[in-house]
């Protein structure tokens, strides 16, 4: 039996730590936990093989990591499997700043806990179609965010009575990563009355 593979490019993405994608059982709204990718320490490797935790392969050995050839074990934190001892690092975090797309659903229909590999952003559960483009939303807040970026033209940061600037989660992904497509006169008009129809499901 062939041993599964991870691949750095295909298999790792950026995502906001709560996202909500589809359920696969319901096709409600599920959070999503990205699973950890553990490198154990050599002499503790059976500690994760008793675990029962998914052993994978990188596909290709990665000039910037050299371990990258070594086994490593996927632990999926919402399933109730707890971290070996004996792991030397959590790859993600320390590694790659990326999501693993292998994790686990949590339905908030159904409330199955799901062992998936994401496709992002077909997966995601806030989504819409606007002049044949997909719109994807990480969670119910990021969707508020646009709305409130495309009801206000202007866009002025908010202000605290000491005058520092409000943080705003959204906007750089809204001025910088967001396709002017969705940010056009007409599209001001039409996305804020679908947004809100979205909210309400």
């Amino acid at each position: 039996m062939s041993l599964a593979t991870l691949d750095l490019n295909s298999d790792f993405l950026w995502l906001h730590p709560e996202t909500v994608v589809k359920c696969t059982a319901c096709g409600g709204s599920a959070g999503f936990q990205s699973a950890e990718v553990l490198l154990p320490v050599k002499r503790h490797e059976q500690n994760f093989r008793a675990a029962g935790l998914r052993r994978m392969q990188f596909s290709k050995v990665e000039r910037h990591y050299h371990s990258s050839f070594r086994d490593h074990y996927l632990r999926f934190t919402k399933l109730g499997q707890m971290r070996p001892v004996g792991s030397n690092h959590h790859l993600g975090s320390q590694v790659l700043s990326a999501s693993c797309l292998w994790g686990t659903s949590v339905c908030t229909v159904c409330h199955q806990h799901l062992k998936i590999k994401l496709n992002w952003p077909e997966d995601a559960y806030f989504q819409l179609s606007y002049a044949s483009r997909r719109l994807w939303f990480y969670n119910r807040d990021h969707v508020v965010g646009m709305m409130r970026h495309l009801t206000n033209a202007t866009c002025k940061p908010q202000r605290l009575p000491n005058g520092n600037c409000v943080a705003d989660p959204w906007g750089y992904w809204f001025h910088s990563e967001l396709a002017t497509v969705f940010k056009t006169k007409k599209a001001r008009k039409i996305l804020p009355a679908r947004l809100k129809r979205m909210l309400r499901l």
